[in-house]
């Protein structure tokens, strides 16, 4: 019943005001005919302990307003074709962004606020129709706090405001979600992008769990996979790459080998394809070889030596990360 619930919140998002639905008027859809109050209400609870909607009740009724993860949560597992919501947080979030990044001008705004930006403007930079007024202000309202930290408001007159300008709008989870859904691993010589993209969340959850060692060694893994298929890619032999005799196939060669042969040959013979000569020696001098770090009994000598993998460490790594991505 949790899919015909937020079908019907879905559907019937721009009815009524201020987002919310009666309980009454839901049990009056043919999906919920036969249904009762009862029944209904179990779902709307759990829905509720999952964030999917918020309840309240006023006079004789129960009030169902959506939540913006609900809606993400339909539009990710039950509706295939259409993705208004996620498209339209993913345009928001990059214009909060380019205001981050200074790529956007906000207009003057008046006493304590650092600027404004008209709607009409705000249409024409997401190109949609003024019509969608009422989702959009939905995302806005909706985003604060998880994607987009307060500060943001809303006027007739001046459209979004802002106030505060020592700090980035887009919260952490905010990038999060940008990276989770931008199209990563393009490259050709990728063989396994569903793969990576798992990977690649699995990352972000480590990161927000604070777990440096761990992200630090999810993103060698990520790093070696990649370099390994763009070596094969090149059919570069094993020969050019290590001296050893006794590496004779890639997978025997030391994820530093591998590293080395692109920073020494590699990236200006292949114009730089996956990265430049300094990104990559920063992951070679970060995480070394990063299998080194998931056997204990080799990372308790490193932890006595204090050459460990820390926040400092993980955030060295982790910018040059996000830019070799790009080009995956």
């Amino acid at each position: 019943m949790e899919r015909e619930i937020l079908e019907y919140l879905y559907i019937n998002f721009d009815v009524g005001h201020d987002w919310q639905k009666s309980l009454k008027e839901l049990m009056t859809s043919p999906s919920f005919q036969g249904k009762t109050k009862k029944e209904i209400r179990f779902f709307l609870r759990k829905m509720e302990n999952e964030g999917f909607l918020r309840t309240f009740k006023f006079k004789d009724d129960e009030f169902i307003i959506i939540s913006l993860q609900g809606f993400l949560h339909y539009e990710e597992y039950f509706s295939v074709e259409n993705k208004f919501f996620t498209n339209l947080l993913i345009k928001f979030l990059k214009f909060i962004q380019d205001i981050d990044n200074d790529s956007i001008k906000l207009h003057p705004g008046r006493g304590e606020q650092i600027g404004a930006f008209p709607l009409l403007d705000l249409y024409k930079y997401f190109n949609i129709d003024p019509s969608y007024e009422k989702k959009m202000l939905f995302i806005q309202s909706e985003s604060q706090k998880k994607f987009v930290r307060d500060g943001i408001g809303y006027t007739k007159d001046l459209g979004l405001v802002f106030f505060g300008e020592d700090e980035p709008f887009l919260t952490f989870e905010g990038l999060t979600f940008l990276d989770e859904r931008k199209k990563f691993y393009n490259s050709k010589f990728i063989t396994n992008q569903d793969m990576l993209i798992k990977e690649n969340k699995e990352l972000n959850i480590l990161i927000e769990n604070k777990l440096w060692k761990d992200s630090c060694v999810k993103i060698g893994s990520i790093v070696e996979y990649v370099l390994t298929k763009w070596i094969e890619d090149k059919k570069i032999p094993v020969n050019i790459i290590t001296p050893r005799k006794s590496a004779k196939k890639l997978d025997n060669i030391s994820f530093n080998e591998k590293i080395d042969y692109y920073i020494n040959t590699g990236a200006k013979k292949y114009n730089f394809e996956i990265g430049s000569i300094t990104e990559w020696n920063i992951v070679k001098n970060v995480i070394k070889d990063y299998r080194n770090f998931i056997h204990l009994q080799k990372y308790e000598k490193r932890i006595k030596k204090s050459d460990y993998l820390n926040e400092r460490d993980f955030k060295s790594l982790y910018f040059s990360f996000k830019s070799l991505r790009e080009l995956f």
